[in-house]
């Protein structure tokens, strides 16, 4: 994997991570969530460098962190943002980074 690679998956984890705060708060304001940091989780994310960095934080728990947050702010999304099963969703979800990121996640287990 090239400097580029990692750099372009560095900042699509970057994007989901934004999107995950955003759904967060909204969680949070409706009083779904507790506040949660994700502080720890956007720092390892930033130093991730080389291909070997990759390949060590897929291997986390902040990885797995990750892909738990998905799973809760995709719930979020749905209940109070896209409607499932609506014109909304086809467009929107597509052009989201969390989106893309389980499409990926699927497609290489």
């Amino acid at each position: 994997m090239s400097k580029e690679q990692v750099a372009y998956l560095r900042e699509e984890y970057l994007k989901v991570i934004g999107r995950l705060e955003y759904l967060l708060k909204i969680g949070v304001n409706r009083g779904i969530y507790e506040p949660y940091s994700l502080t720890g989780l956007k720092n390892q994310i930033k130093a991730l460098r080389t291909e070997q960095d990759i390949v060590n934080f897929k291997k986390s728990e902040y990885y797995q962190e990750l892909c738990n947050l998905l799973v809760l702010c995709g719930s979020v999304c749905c209940r109070f943002l896209i409607p499932p099963d609506s014109l909304l969703q086809i467009y929107f979800c597509h052009q989201c980074p969390i989106f893309g990121f389980e499409e990926r996640l699927y497609q290489n287990e």
